[in-house]
């Protein structure tokens, strides 16, 4: 199901740089919460959740 403009989304996440040191990371400090299309994440990341199963692992590449 797509997630539409104005609604909270929630997620975990790990980011990475391209060596694979852990940058940032919600593992500690619980999940990561946003209002979709407001412009609160990276745009690669908003399109990406656009389009995002829930059920399944996501891995986005900006």
């Amino acid at each position: 199901m797509p997630i539409e403009a104005n609604k909270v989304v929630t997620m975990n996440f790990t980011l990475t740089d391209e060596t694979g040191n852990i940058l940032d990371s919600t593992d500690a400090g619980g999940p990561f919460s946003y209002i979709s299309g407001t412009g609160m994440v990276l745009p690669k990341l908003e399109e990406s959740c656009k389009r995002y199963d829930h059920r399944n692992k996501e891995t986005v590449k900006t």
